[in-house]
């Protein structure tokens, strides 16, 4: 994440959510949540863009931003 952050902080606000937690249950279900790690990419609105079920990089994000036209 920290290399994410590096790479696109200016461009993308990453929120970590322990799924540990009872008061994130609303959004895991919300989003959809199965597995740890996973990842969102959510629009200004809050839909669900692109999601990735393992670890990601900054070059795999890099490719969604690219088809996303962003």
């Amino acid at each position: 994440m920290n290399g994410l952050r590096k790479t696109y902080g200016k461009r993308i606000k990453f929120v970590r959510v322990n799924i540990h937690d009872p008061k994130t249950i609303d959004l895991q279900t919300q989003l959809g949540f199965m597995t740890t790690p996973e990842f969102f990419l959510l629009d200004p609105a809050g839909h669900v863009v692109h999601q990735w079920a393992e670890d990601i990089t900054a070059d795999g994000v890099g490719q969604v931003l690219a088809t996303l036209g962003k």
